[in-house]
C-alpha cells in the first residue's frame, strides 16, 4: 500500500511486540465507509527447481531407464492439488 512503509516505521515502537500485520486490501464504498471483509484469498510465492542428468540423454537411446525431469515436473505440479481446486498441500488450510 501507498505510504504503508512510512507509517510503520513512525509507529515502530507502538508495533515493537506485533507478531503480524495484515494488510487487507478491500473495497470502500465511499470515501469514508470501508467494506467489512468476511474472507479473503492469498497468494502464495514459490521457487521449484527439477534437476536431470549432467548431460543431454537422448530419448530413443536413454529412453525409460532415467526420470524425464519434465515429467517428474508435472506430476509434482499436478499433485499440488484437485481438479476442483482443492488444494493438497499439507497444512495448507491451516
Amino acid at each position: 500500500s501507498e505510504g504503508l512503509r512510512e507509517v510503520v516505521e513512525a509507529r515502530a515502537e507502538q508495533l515493537r511486540e506485533t507478531d503480524l500485520l495484515l494488510v487487507c486490501n478491500g473495497q470502500w464504498i465511499g470515501e469514508t465507509d470501508p467494506c467489512l471483509l468476511f474472507g479473503m484469498r492469498g497468494v502464495v510465492h514459490m521457487e521449484l527447481e527439477v534437476a536431470g542428468g549432467r548431460s543431454e540423454l537422448h530419448s530413443g537411446i536413454d529412453g525409460g531407464t532415467v526420470y524425464e525431469p519434465m515429467a517428474d515436473l508435472l506430476q509434482i505440479l499436478a499433485s499440488l492439488s484437485r481438479p476442483d481446486g482443492r488444494v493438497l498441500v499439507p497444512g495448507f488450510y491451516d
